[in-house]
C-alpha cells in the first residue's frame, strides 16, 4: 500500500488512483458484508445425508469475500482509514469463524485459505503508523479467538459421518462405487505373491489378471461382497486415531511429535501386498488428503501464533516506545501467555536485532532451529512463508532490496 504503482505482469501496471476508482461502486457491498459477518447473519443450510455428493456452492463466494476484505484493507491503508481496516480484518476472521459452523473438511481448507490471505493484510497493516493501542487490541483478540486445529478435529468427524453414508450406499450398488473409483490396475500385478491372495483371490485370480477393465469390475466386486466392512473398520480406526492425535495436538502444541507416532496412517497400518491394499482401497484412496489437510491446520495455528506475537510487540513499542526484550515480557499486559511454536512445542524465538529490528520465527517442519534463517532450502526457489529453514515473520524490505526486485520488472513491463 506504500508504493503508487506495481507491476502485475508485462502487459498490466496497477495504479490505487485505478483501483480505488474502480472499488467505488462495491463500497455499499462491502459495508453490508461487513455487517453480515460480523453479526454471524449468514445462514447455509446443507444437506449432510447427501455425503460426498453434497454440493457447496458458497465456498467460492466465501473465498471471494476475503480476498474483497483484503483489498479494503490495502486500500483503507493507503487512503489513512485505520478504523475500517480493522473492520476489514474483523470481518475476514469471522468469515473463518462461520466456515467452522459448518464442519466439513473443505470448508475447513477454504478457511484457512482465507485466514492466510487475511495474514497478508494484516501484516501490511502492522507497517503503518498512527494506530492507537485499541485498535491494535481489536485486531488481536480477533486472532486469538480464529483457532483452526479444532475445526479440523471437528471437520474429521464429520468426514466419518459422511464416510459411513458413503459405506452404506456401496454395499447396496456398484455403480455407486464406480462413480467414485478409478481404480484402473485394481487386482494383483502379474508378479504379485499368489499366496496373499486368500481362497477368494486365488480362485478370481485369472480373471483379476485379464483386462483392466474387467479386473476393476470384479474386483469392485469382490471388494463389495467380502471387503468392504474390513475397509469401513479400516477406515474408522485411522479416523479414530487421526482425531486422537488432533486433540493430543491442540493440548501438547507440539505437531511433530504426534504426527510421528500417531497419526492417521503409518507403514504399520498400511498392507505391504496389492491384496491387502485391495482389500481397503476406498480407506486407501480418501486418508492421506485428511492427512495432508491437518498438516495446513498446524501451518495456519502457527502463523497465528507468529501474528500474535507481532501484534502485541506492535502495541509494547506504542506503549513503552521500544520492543520488548524478550516475549515473556508482554505476559500478562498484553498477552496471557508466549504463542507456542507447534513445531517445537516451545514458544516461538524472538530476537531484538542490533539494528533496531527483530525476528521472530519458528523452527518449521524439519523441528532444527536454523537461527531464524528464511532462505529456502532451493536456494533458486522464491521464498515464501513455508519453504525457509525456519519460518520466519517477515520483515519489510530495505529500499535498495525493493529496488534490486522492482526495477528489472518495471524494464520489462509495457508503458
Amino acid at each position: 500500500w506504500q508504493v503508487d504503482s506495481w507491476i502485475v505482469d508485462r502487459k498490466q501496471t496497477n495504479r490505487w488512483t485505478e483501483l480505488a476508482r474502480q472499488f467505488e461502486s462495491q463500497r455499499e457491498a462491502v459495508g453490508q458484508l461487513r455487517h453480515d459477518l460480523t453479526n454471524q447473519a449468514f445462514v447455509v443450510s446443507l444437506d449432510y445425508s447427501q455425503g460426498y455428493n453434497l454440493l457447496l456452492p458458497h465456498l467460492s463466494a466465501y473465498k471471494r469475500a476475503a480476498q474483497t476484505l483484503a483489498f479494503d484493507v490495502q486500500l483503507a491503508l493507503r487512503e489513512g482509514r485505520r478504523d475500517d481496516a480493522v473492520v476489514d480484518i474483523v470481518a475476514s476472521l469471522a468469515l473463518c469463524e462461520q466456515l467452522h459452523r459448518d464442519p466439513l473438511l473443505i470448508g475447513e481448507l477454504v478457511s484457512i485459505a482465507a485466514a492466510s490471505i487475511n495474514l497478508g493484510a494484516t501484516w501490511e497493516s502492522l507497517q503503518a503508523e498512527g494506530w492507537t493501542d485499541a485498535q491494535l487490541a481489536t485486531v488481536q483478540d480477533a486472532w486469538r479467538q480464529a483457532e483452526f486445529a479444532p475445526g479440523m478435529v471437528r471437520a474429521l468427524q464429520m468426514e466419518r459421518a459422511m464416510a459411513a453414508i458413503y459405506y452404506d450406499r456401496a454395499r447396496l450398488s456398484i455403480r455407486e462405487i464406480q462413480s467414485l473409483s478409478s481404480v484402473g490396475g485394481f487386482g494383483p500385478s502379474s508378479d504379485s505373491d499368489s499366496t496373499d491372495l486368500g481362497a477368494v483371490g486365488r480362485f478370481f485370480e485369472p480373471i483379476l489378471i485379464g483386462s483392466a477393465r474387467l479386473r476393476e469390475f470384479v474386483g469392485l466386486g469382490i471388494w463389495r461382497v467380502a471387503w468392504v466392512e474390513q475397509d469401513h473398520l479400516f477406515y474408522n480406526q485411522a479416523i479414530e486415531r487421526g482425531l486422537a492425535a488432533g486433540r493430543q495436538a491442540i493440548a501438547r502444541q507440539h505437531w511433530p511429535e504426534v504426527r510421528a507416532t500417531e497419526f492417521i496412517l503409518s507403514s504399520d497400518h498400511i498392507p505391504s501386498s496389492s491384496w491387502g491394499r485391495m482389500r481397503y482401497w476406498l480407506a486407501l484412496m480418501t486418508l492421506p488428503g485428511l492427512e495432508k489437510a491437518f498438516d495446513k491446520a498446524v501451518r495456519i495455528e502457527i502463523q497465528r501464533a507468529l501474528v500474535l506475537a507481532a501484534i502485541a510487540m506492535k502495541r509494547h513499542q506504542l506503549r513503552h516506545g521500544t520492543l520488548p526484550e524478550h516475549l515473556d515480557a508482554l505476559v500478562p499486559e498484553l498477552l496471557s501467555e508466549v504463542p507456542r511454536d507447534w513445531y517445537s512445542g516451545k514458544p516461538v524465538r524472538y530476537e531484538r536485532l542490533p539494528d533496531g529490528a527483530f525476528r521472530l520465527s519458528s523452527v518449521g517442519e524439519d523441528g532444527v532451529d536454523d537461527g531464524g534463517a528464511a532462505r529456502p532450502v532451493d536456494e533458486k526457489a522464491r521464498a515464501n512463508f513455508f519453504n525457509g529453514r525456519d519460518v520466519v515473520w517477515p520483515q519489510p524490505a530495505a529500499r535498495d532490496e525493493f529496488d534490486q526486485f522492482e526495477i528489472p520488472r518495471r524494464n520489462h513491463a509495457s508503458p
